[in-house]
């Protein structure tokens, strides 16, 4: 609520008071969240961006071979290390539909 807050004041506020979310009278002048290390997930993110990066080049070989998005086709990637075919093989149904 309180990071909405800003953005939907008045919304927010009355959520607030009908489900007493907040200790304070008003979010206005409630303590602004603090970060938590705990939710900093940075191998997550650069298996994401690993993924994002790889369905890129996917998508460009395709626009370069003038491949209808529709089509499919038979990708092969070589020289991976084992990380990388780990992350393919978790990933592999993202990767196929996308």
């Amino acid at each position: 609520m309180l990071l909405l807050h800003p953005f939907m004041p008045y919304v927010t506020e009355e959520i607030s008071h009908q489900m007493k979310f907040n200790k304070a009278s008003h979010l206005i002048l409630s303590e602004w969240p603090k970060f938590d290390k705990s939710y900093f997930f940075s191998d997550e993110e650069a298996e994401i961006n690993w993924l994002v990066k790889c369905i890129s080049t996917i998508r460009s070989a395709r626009s370069e071979m003038q491949i209808a998005n529709d089509i499919q086709f038979p990708i092969e990637i070589c020289g991976a290390d084992q990380k990388s075919k780990d992350i393919i093989s978790t990933h592999l149904d993202i990767i196929k539909n996308l």
